[in-house]
């Protein structure tokens, strides 16, 4: 007789501790669990010396070898990392059974007595497993939300995926691409959470917020032919697209009721109002102007200052549920931080900085007064804005030319500094070629090791290409597995030595978890009729040709 047959799976091994020990040892309670897990891990992994381990100190049951190999090797087929996590289900049939049987005379709430390492209470267990939360977010706000390869990805996707992981949050998620209609669901109940936005006082009134989950500074974008603005008060004159509803909206028609603000769907066609020249500027928060100008190659726009605001960044919650909200806390509140980079790191490649704190500007301005009394104040002031203006142009710039997964230059900045050196081999007749190339058979690495494996390869091919070319030479990526390098004062035979190195090098590396990977090459020179369409057409051409006559191979 199984029980399990029956629908009775019970638990073998249960490791206990007091409420005493759990509630004044909270730590020493977890590095328990966490070494306890690690010895099992260890064990599975070295059969044969807990075998004999076992065997020669502890059998007490008088086992043979074979009969420890066969249950070693049984309950190593059955371990997964969810078997240290209780399953509740199991306990409720555990708790059915003793009922039935006349052991136990009612229902207990076995919830206060599983560990949980954020001390989440009877009413937030219970709030878990009771309920399924309906989630509602944008598309369009990117990075925090946006499509990937047909699903919903981004900054604050990553945190709730991180969240209802740790807290065994069940949930159902919709999208919705106008803002105005999920905070409409969130004000009717209809939905339960949206990820990404701050507090408002009119939010307030029918919503709860959780505590911030990160912080960024609301930003200008205009076009490249607009200087520097330090004050929203120099364009008070000016037309901002803003979007409908967005915080940057409210902030402002509250603190600058006089600036002109046209209101949009979305920051998508706000930015491309600038762009076009129907708006002298867009507001939004820093990574997510930074991420779209990159995205969509607006090469004509760029970040020009920021306002005197900052954007935390809360999931909205309806008013109704604070045990939903005080579960999202707790795990906010003891997520690691290198979990936390992690995610920063996936998204936004640059932060911007606001340079020397005020009180070192004061010592400097002091030491500066005392060296040059003769200088005048004025003077000063106008040094001062330049080398201001200066260093945070110099950021900005980094920002909206650097790719934010590989950390080398992005499309944008490949597009310009290909027409540039075209014109200077075009103007003094020198030579210059580039190399065009992408990661064979890469889908397949992404569908069998998922995209987080696929992103790694991305960064470490990468890092290989870098590490062997010239300081000289122009390397970014194209876009998705592609990759562009431009090399001036190059022949098309220097060009393909280059890139048979490359090649080689790729294909000699082993890439941690994918093993092997290989890259084919189109190869091209600059001819002084070439346009930029010619030569790129021509260089994707080649790169077809290697990919049609075998892969890992150079065209030319």
């Amino acid at each position: 007789f199984r029980p399990i047959d029956y629908g009775f799976d019970g638990y073998a091994d249960v490791l206990y501790t007091s409420s005493k020990e759990f509630k004044q040892h909270p730590k020493r309670v977890k590095e328990v669990m966490k070494a306890i897990k690690k010895g099992y891990i260890y064990a599975f992994n070295h059969i044969n010396e807990s075998v004999n381990i076992i065997y020669n100190k502890y059998n007490t049951l008088h086992k043979s070898k074979e009969a420890l190999f066969y249950e070693a090797n049984k309950l190593k087929d059955n371990y997964f990392d969810e078997s240290f996590k209780f399953d509740k289900s199991k306990i409720d049939n555990l708790e059915n059974v003793y009922l039935l049987l006349g052991l136990a005379k009612k229902k207990i709430d076995l919830d206060e007595f599983i560990y949980n390492k954020y001390n989440f209470t009877p009413k937030e267990l219970k709030f878990i497993n009771d309920n399924i939360v309906n989630c509602i977010t944008t598309s369009t706000w990117e990075p925090f939300n946006l499509m990937q390869n047909g699903e919903i990805s981004g900054i604050a996707i990553d945190y709730w995926k991180y969240i209802k992981k740790e807290a065994g949050i069940k949930t159902l998620c919709k999208i919705d691409n106008n803002w105005i209609d999920v905070l409409k669901h969130i004000k009717n109940k209809t939905a339960d959470i949206t990820l990404s936005t701050t507090k408002t006082p009119d939010r307030e009134k029918y919503a709860i917020f959780s505590k911030p989950y990160a912080s960024f500074p609301i930003v200008i974008a205009t076009r490249n032919n607009v200087g520097f603005i330090s004050n929203l008060n120099l364009i008070k004159d000016k037309t901002i697209a803003v979007g409908k509803g967005y915080t940057a909206e409210k902030l402002l028609q509250k603190n600058y009721p006089y600036i002109k603000l046209i209101e949009v769907k979305n920051i998508d066609e706000a930015l491309k109002l600038v762009s076009e020249g129907k708006v002298f500027a867009a507001v939004d928060i820093l990574p997510v102007i930074a991420y779209k100008i990159n995205k969509y190659h607006y090469v004509n726009l760029k970040i020009s200052g920021k306002t005197p605001f900052n954007f935390k960044v809360r999931m909205m919650v309806r008013n109704d549920y604070p045990l939903l909200v005080s579960i999202i806390n707790k795990v906010i509140a003891n997520m690691p931080k290198e979990k936390k980079e992690q995610i920063y790191n996936k998204w936004i490649s640059v932060t911007m900085q606001n340079g020397y704190s005020n009180s070192y500007i004061n010592k400097i301005y002091f030491y500066i007064l005392i060296g040059i009394v003769v200088v005048s104040l004025w003077i000063f002031f106008l040094v001062r804005e330049i080398f201001k203006r200066k260093k945070i142009e110099k950021k900005l710039e980094e920002l909206a030319t650097i790719d934010g997964l590989t950390a080398i230059f992005n499309r944008y900045k490949i597009d310009v500094s290909l027409e540039k050196q075209m014109e200077i081999a075009r103007r003094y007749h020198r030579k210059m070629s580039i190399i065009f190339f992408d990661i064979d058979y890469f889908k397949k690495v992404n569908d069998t090791y998922g995209h987080e494996v696929g992103d790694l390869v991305l960064i470490e091919i990468s890092k290989l290409v870098t590490q062997n070319i010239r300081q000289s030479d122009i390397f970014g990526r194209w876009g998705g597995e592609e990759f562009l390098i431009i090399l001036p004062e190059t022949s098309l035979e220097s060009a393909k030595k280059l890139a048979e190195k490359l090649r080689k090098i790729i294909e000699n590396h082993t890439f941690e978890k994918v093993g092997k990977i290989t890259c084919s090459f189109g190869v091209t020179e600059f001819k002084e009729d070439d346009t930029y369409e010619t030569i790129i057409s021509r260089v994707d051409e080649l790169l077809y040709k290697s990919k049609t006559s075998g892969r890992n191979r150079v065209s030319s």
